[in-house]
């Protein structure tokens, strides 16, 4: 935990209610930066008491660590939990969508099928209870790609065929670290990222 000292402003002063060497409702109910706070002014503490610990700091300390272990145990749980739930809307989302392309097709399957209704009967406008107007007129002509590989590769250079460009990281990662200069991208040295199991 020395390495808590490393993170910049000092903490004004130790929260005596911390001791006892067993973590008590005061830590339980401090929030995690609280504690790391807590724990770093006693770390200053030694450190301008010349590296003597006195005896209430160990049952401090001691109190702290269990409260930032406890507290660091209980954020990766929700860690977790909130993972989980992440996973469970993606699944619903792609249920949903799923379900709502399956509505908008028995939709288009009911237009299809009152069109050629009315076709059959000849009938080029109505109106019913709920709508003022029905009608069949023509609609602009549409585009039907019926063979969309033979296309791009034919008309690949032409207005006919729309590209999306996105940077390709892995190749420039690999430039960047050859000692290339990239304009618009950088290597990033100082990541770090949490694993827990």
């Amino acid at each position: 935990m020395a390495k808590l000292l490393d993170s910049g402003r000092r903490p004004t002063s130790v929260n005596k209610e911390y001791g006892s060497g067993s973590m008590n409702n005061t830590a339980r109910k401090a929030n995690l930066n609280e504690l790391v706070d807590q724990f770093r002014q006693l770390l200053f503490s030694i450190e301008d008491n010349e590296g003597v610990v006195e005896d209430e700091w160990v049952d401090q300390m001691n109190g702290l660590e269990e409260g930032i272990e406890y507290k660091i145990d209980r954020c990766l749980l929700m860690v977790e939990e909130f993972n989980g739930q992440a996973d469970v809307y993606k699944r619903r989302a792609k249920a949903l969508g799923d379900h709502a392309k399956t509505v908008k097709k028995r939709a288009d399957w009911l237009k299809q099928y009152v069109k050629r209704s009315m076709e059959i009967l000849e009938i080029k406008k109505m109106s019913t209870d709920n709508f003022s107007t029905v009608r069949i007129q023509n609609s602009p002509p549409s585009v039907l790609v019926f063979n969309e590989d033979k296309l791009c590769a034919l008309y690949e250079k032409s207005d006919y065929v729309v590209k999306t460009l996105k940077p390709a990281k892995s190749e420039i990662g690999a430039a960047l670290k050859r000692g290339e200069n990239i304009v618009g991208a950088r290597l990033v040295k100082d990541n770090t990222n949490l694993q827990y199991k």
